[in-house]
């Protein structure tokens, strides 16, 4: 405070003596600056010493933290639009002494040409499956046994057997239709026409016909006979048999020098099955046919197979057999003809049936084994053909 009240006063005087001076002229202008010295001099002697005060060291100030400012939810920035591409400049080298130099340009790449797609093959045709044909089951190969070797000291195997070689299977044969078969039947069989009755025969081998004893006479065995096949023609034969037990004949055929006509055999079948289809071939009533002979197929089935004694054409002890009963209708003519399966097969010889007003379907056939039982092997043995 005192020395603010000094200032002051040094100021006033100082202001006083200008003043003066100002109005006084400018003679007095040093005399005046040594006066002003003097009393300031003066004034600053005449003030007591004033200690400094104590210097304060400043505290720092904290720093005030920065308020975090909320954010806002950000803008969604528009998409940039795509800035077309840039066309390439040229490089430009500059060399050390100041010379542009124009770097050679690299040579444009030769573009590939992408060959086209080769064009598709067309398709193979399918070519039809064959049937796969049935292979022969092929036989098992023996296995080697060992058999000791004297002196050997062990066993010596036998040499393996050569396998067999697979049958090439064969496609199945078509079997024949039932009309040709009966075709071949009728070409077998014959008319038998004697002084008194007709009949059929068939051929069982080259020259061997079998047929029913009851249309010849006793006394006509050894005697010939001419018999005519479908198509009227003649052929030689030689009653050799007759048996009426189980009422059988055999005719053999006569080889002439000049030959003569062809003959085909029917085969020998097995025992007949109930209910089996059958087959009747002969020349009924053939007298009554004015354009010569005709063979007629009649068809039945098998009936039942009766075990009856003997024939009504017997004088002998009658013997007990079984027979062949058929439904299959056959008439006079039809006697010693052949009843055959759907094979063609001979099972029986056509013998008789009962007749009358409340009787149908009871035709009895002979069956071809019971047959060739009765014929003596010196005139036929199948088991020789």
């Amino acid at each position: 405070m005192p020395s603010r009240r000094l200032t002051f006063a040094v100021l006033v005087g100082v202001l006083a003596l200008v003043a003066s001076a100002c109005t006084s002229g400018g003679g007095e202008i040093e005399g005046l600056e040594a006066t002003v010295d003097a009393r300031v001099a003066t004034a600053l002697a005449s003030q007591p010493a004033v200690e400094s005060p104590p210097t304060v060291t400043p505290q720092p100030t904290a720093t005030p933290q920065a308020t975090a400012t909320p954010q806002l939810p950000a803008t969604p920035r528009p998409t940039a639009t795509p800035q077309p591409t840039a066309t390439p400049q040229p490089i430009v080298v500059v060399d050390d002494d100041g010379t542009v130099v124009f770097p050679t340009p690299l040579p444009t790449a030769t573009p590939v040409t992408i060959p086209p797609p080769p064009t598709p093959l067309p398709s193979a045709t399918p070519q039809p499956t064959a049937t796969p044909q049935p292979t022969a089951t092929p036989q098992p190969t023996p296995t080697p046994q060992s058999l000791p070797t004297a002196g050997a000291g062990g066993p010596t195997a036998r040499p393996t057997a050569t396998p067999r070689p697979t049958a090439t299977p064969t496609a199945a044969a078509t079997p024949p239709e039932i009309g040709d078969i009966l075709e071949s039947v009728t070409r077998a069989t014959v008319l038998i026409t004697t002084l008194e009755r007709l009949g059929t025969g068939f051929f069982i081998s080259d020259d061997i016909i079998l047929s029913s004893a009851h249309i010849f006479d006793p006394d006509e065995v050894g005697q010939p006979f001419v018999v005519r096949n479908k198509f009227n023609q003649k052929i030689e034969t030689v009653l050799v048999y007759r048996g009426v037990l189980a009422d059988v004949a055999v005719l053999q055929r006569v080889e002439l020098p000049h030959g003569g006509p062809e003959t085909t055999t029917i085969e020998k079948g097995g025992s007949a099955r109930l209910g089996e289809r059958v087959f009747v071939v002969g020349f009924p009533l053939s007298r009554l046919q004015a354009a010569g002979p005709t063979v007629v197929i009649t068809s039945g089935i098998v009936s039942a197979k009766p075990f009856l004694a003997g024939t009504r054409f017997s004088t002998e002890e009658p013997r007990p057999m079984t027979w062949i009963q058929t439904d299959t209708p056959f008439n006079p003519g039809n006697s010693g003809g052949p009843l055959v399966n759907e094979r063609g097969e001979v099972i029986g010889i056509v013998s008789w049936k009962l007749v009358g007003t409340t009787i149908d379907g009871l035709n009895m056939v002979l069956p071809i084994d019971a047959a060739l039982e009765f014929i003596p092997r010196s005139i036929y043995d199948p088991d020789a053909v």
